[in-house]
């Protein structure tokens, strides 16, 4: 049976997710080449995405050092083809 992902391409996003659940997000690569954020569908980030919806506020410097990495990530992916 396979585990139920949510996936996002979205780096502002998926740093706030990451943030608020405590839980990293895998990277996949596309076949058009998008860098993909994937999240598994667990109770943690499903209630850290309904707070990102409801406008919660996050530790701006933990939200920002997560941008930075996934951002770094995801362009390593893209150029790397990793």
């Amino acid at each position: 049976m396979e585990e139920r992902e949510f996936t996002s391409s979205d780096v502002y996003l998926s740093a706030a997710l990451s943030v608020l659940s405590k839980v990293p997000p895998q990277l996949k690569v596309s076949y058009g080449g998008q860098v993909l954020f994937c999240f598994p569908a667990s109770d943690a980030v499903l209630e850290a995405m309904e707070a990102y919806n409801a406008g919660v506020s996050a530790p701006l410097l933990e939200f920002s050092s997560h941008i930075r990495r996934l951002r770094s990530e995801m362009l390593a992916r893209r150029w790397g083809g990793r």
